[in-house]
């Protein structure tokens, strides 16, 4: 990984941290168009949408968050991009991690599996599948 961000294509372009809001339909700015150059490292489950990005040139990390608000007036959509420390991820990590889990990577990236929901999930199949005639 580069010491400096400021040494790479991709993450001199995005800065620290870019928040686009978007409320009724209306959009307070946009992210810099890097940030569609980074690549999913790491989903977390269960986190309100949080996801850790790579930069596929130097290595450094963003965390990638949507929140979405459901208001009668209109939902609001904020979408966050957040550089962050590989110490920040494995601290990220050990927090949201379920008690039995494990990391399994599809093909593209990593995600983190909850175990423990995984086999309530399967169960739920085998008992809707032995319901049938």
């Amino acid at each position: 990984m580069k010491s400096d961000r400021a040494d790479c294509e991709i993450c001199r372009e995005i800065p620290r941290v870019t928040s686009v809001l978007e409320k009724h339909g209306e959009t307070d700015g946009e992210h810099p168009a890097a940030v569609g150059r980074l690549v999913v490292f790491l989903r977390i489950p269960e986190s309100n949408h949080q996801e850790v990005r790579r930069c596929p040139l130097c290595g450094h990390f963003y965390l990638y968050r949507y929140e979405y608000t459901y208001l009668t007036t209109g939902s609001e959509d904020e979408t966050t991009y957040e550089w962050t420390t590989p110490d920040r991820v494995l601290a990220l990590y050990a927090v949201k991690r379920p008690q039995r889990s494990e990391l399994r990577f599809d093909g593209a990236a990593w995600n983190l599996v909850d175990l423990d929901a995984e086999a309530r999930r399967e169960a739920q199949k085998k008992r809707k599948t032995a319901r049938r005639p």
